[in-house]
């Protein structure tokens, strides 16, 4: 994945919707390698090979380009790896076409002459888990002689240089009735590019396959361990943790017991306490009512539409907004379960805020010309629209801070460009534009939203004067910064990494006061009311509440029992819920970071997040004819990112549910504004269904 000296991504304070929720206790969830013939031979993985690639080497290469004097002749596109590396606890459904036998001492000689590391030979193409043993591909990543060859399928691994997770050997692989061979192996498809790739488990299972109705329940086997929100709830005596699988534990603080548990026994997006912590709102394939003390259901809210994305309480705690995807919305009673109204909202909602009498919203959509627009919940009469009159092609509005008042007039709008931040209230009222001098991660606000809080992949933390746009004070975390968090009442400022490493820092004084470890694979982390305790969530299972200061344990929940392969199934679209134009989707994959020749793929998976595109824009982008871009695949593209070889038969992902394979594009990486081109999934949707379904019975 390259990025063009920026990252990508969502921003990371600001992914989840977080409308309407107590400070104290919402807490918010957040083409292969040339190949070469290879034989057998013992041999140990070197210190180069888990080395390289580093992410600190990595970050600090694009730090260094960040402050180098203009021109910077050693800073080109070649050097910018800035994509959101991220643990394969994002993605356990993540697999990887990977060399699994050894290589022979003249091969390894001649990969050390060119500087190239074991690992990156093994390294073929990505994959999506989508049924007992099953995965899909791009079909021009594999084929007959590959499998001859020793290569296989690779589940429940991040770091790709290190020998860890699941190898699989390929029993079958299927190609779709549309599908024509490349000219030359691993060569361009642009006709049915998909394949499914049958793993042969164990001579036990061997061509075992799980009915297509039943992978349902299998398909969080693993998953549930992974902890995706957790809420600080009852005046902090009590800890709510949840996973995607529908399993939700509400547990004492002090001794970690479990009090209540509930299970929704169907795949849950996201949960919303309300009514003083005594009723519990879960959303998903069913939107659902719960009583926190007894953990029994009160209501079962039957969406008009099949899977709700995101949900949020409105009029002190009496009614709930649901809604979609594509924008199809419902206020239900929360008392009664009654549907009071429909409603059709943006689509690709990100952000949500009511007012303070929660009698009106306004919604932050990626909708490219009115991402901002409101509504009032009593009549369901739309109240205002923004328009964004900048071309979408030069600047994009990836996330909102929303600020709450009774009238909603300091609602604030960022608008990231790169490494700039335009600042502007939703009256129209606009602020000085802050040049944060490398590419935008996250932001945030303090004191009394005077101040502005930014970070970015110079891996610093800085606030902002919000009415100068004067620079007060700058924070060098030395690491990749996943978030930055105001602590006890703007006094103190607390950024972390992904690997855990959590500094806490003096704003005035610009002094680091303590150094610690949150633990391992992170998910994301809030504060209490008064800014003094961290509470983290982990991919291991685990919620942990710690004293800011020091960075002491102060209680930690055990979710699920950790697993160090974590392994999980994705859903794929079916033929009805194909992408749409502007649609926001994310990709996975190890691939090639920077515009250079030959194979140097990442060792640590990373993620990158794109716009779905018109596909006339796409044919007039590329210089592309109707032979290349047609039904059965779409365009999408990142202003500063793009897939690269490497990442291709890997997943494009919607919401949580599979949508696309990384299919091809033009050959450079460069981030040119080229976009690249996805098989779409759903177009072969009943293709997929009756192979596995044939495989079945």
């Amino acid at each position: 994945m390259l990025k063009n000296y920026t990252s990508v991504g969502l921003l990371f304070a600001l992914a989840a919707c977080q409308a309407n929720a107590p400070a104290k206790s919402r807490i918010i969830p957040s083409e292969g390698p040339l190949r070469t013939e290879l034989v057998e031979l013992q041999q140990p993985p070197s210190q180069l090979e888990i080395n390289i690639h580093d992410q600190i080497t990595s970050l600090e290469r694009a730090r260094i380009c960040a402050v180098a004097p203009e021109p910077k002749p050693d800073c080109s596109s070649s050097y910018t790896v800035n994509s959101r590396i991220v643990p394969i606890f994002a993605a356990p459904f993540q697999a990887q076409i990977y060399y699994g036998l050894e290589l022979k001492a003249a091969y390894l000689k001649k990969l050390t002459a060119q500087g190239r590391a074991p690992w990156e030979a093994r390294h073929w193409c990505g994959g999506s888990l989508i049924a007992y043993n099953w995965v899909l591909t791009a079909a021009h990543c594999v084929d007959d002689d590959l499998v001859r060859r020793g290569y296989g399928v690779r589940l429940g691994v991040g770091n790709i240089s290190r020998d860890t997770g699941t190898f699989l050997k390929i029993s079958e692989i299927v190609y779709p009735p549309d599908y024509t061979p490349p000219e030359s192996p691993g060569g361009v498809v642009y006709h049915g590019d998909i394949a499914l790739v049958r793993l042969e488990i164990g001579e036990e299972t061997a061509g075992r396959v799980l009915p297509l109705e039943q992978v349902d329940q299998y398909r969080f086997e693993q998953s549930s361990l992974i902890v995706r929100g957790a809420f600080l709830m009852r005046h902090e005596r009590e800890i709510l943790t949840w996973s995607q699988d529908g399993k939700i534990l509400i547990s004492n603080v002090d001794s970690g017991d479990t009090r209540t548990k509930i299970n929704t026994e169907g795949y849950m997006s996201g949960v919303e306490l309300f009514n003083e912590d005594t009723r519990l709102l879960t959303w998903g394939e069913t939107t659902r009512i719960w009583d926190t003390e007894t953990g029994q259901l009160l209501h079962i809210l039957p969406n008009a539409h099949s899977f709700a994305s995101n949900a949020v309480i409105v009029a002190n705690g009496t009614r709930v907004l649901v809604w979609d995807y594509n924008g199809a919305a419902e206020l239900w009673l929360t008392g009664t379960g009654q549907l009071i109204r429909e409603m059709t909202l943006s689509p690709n909602i990100n952000d949500l805020v009511t007012s303070a009498d929660g009698l009106r919203f306004i919604v932050q959509s990626e909708h490219l010309t009115i991402p901002i627009r409101s509504w009032d919940i009593e009549t369901g009469r739309e109240i205002l629209r923004a328009h964004n009159t900048a071309r979408p092609d030069e600047i994009e509005i990836t996330s909102a801070k929303l600020l709450r008042s009774d009238d909603l007039d300091t609602i604030l709008i960022p608008t990231k460009r790169g490494a700039k931040l335009d600042l502007e209230f939703i009256t129209g009222q606009k602020l000085p534009t802050i040049d944060h001098g490398d590419y935008l991660i996250g932001v945030d606000t303090l004191a009394g939203n005077s101040q502005i809080l930014t970070w970015g992949m110079d891996n610093v933390a800085k606030i902002w004067d919000a009415e100068t746009g004067q620079q007060l004070a700058a924070f060098d975390h030395e690491g990749f910064i996943a978030k930055s968090l105001p602590l006890n009442n703007d006094r103190q400022l607390l950024t972390w990494s992904p690997n855990g490493e959590a500094r806490v820092w003096d704003i005035a004084s610009g002094d680091q006061l303590s150094h610690f470890d949150l633990g391992d694979f992170i998910q994301d982390t809030s504060i209490n009311l008064e800014g003094s305790k961290i509470f983290a969530w982990t991919a291991d299972g685990r919620a942990v509440l710690i004293e800011a200061h020091n960075g002491h344990i102060l209680s930690e929940i055990v979710h699920a029992d950790a697993n160090e392969t974590p392994i999980a199934y994705t859903r794929f679209e079916s033929a009805a819920q194909a992408p749409s134009i502007d649609d926001r989707v994310v990709t996975y994959g190890w691939g090639k970071t920077r515009d250079i020749e030959g194979e140097e793929p990442s060792a640590l998976l990373q993620m990158i997040s794109m716009r779905v595109l018109a596909p006339d824009t796409c044919r007039m982008l590329g210089d592309w004819d109707e032979t290349k871009i047609h039904d059965n695949v779409f365009c999408a593209r990142a202003y500063d990112a793009k897939t690269c070889r490497g990442d291709s038969g890997g997943p494009v992902i919607r919401g949580d549910m599979l949508i696309g394979i990384v299919s091809w594009s033009k050959k450079t990486c460069a981030t040119d504004g080229t976009p690249s081109v996805y098989t779409n999934v759903a177009r072969y949707a009943d293709w997929i269904v009756g192979v596995i379904s044939s495989s079945a019975s």
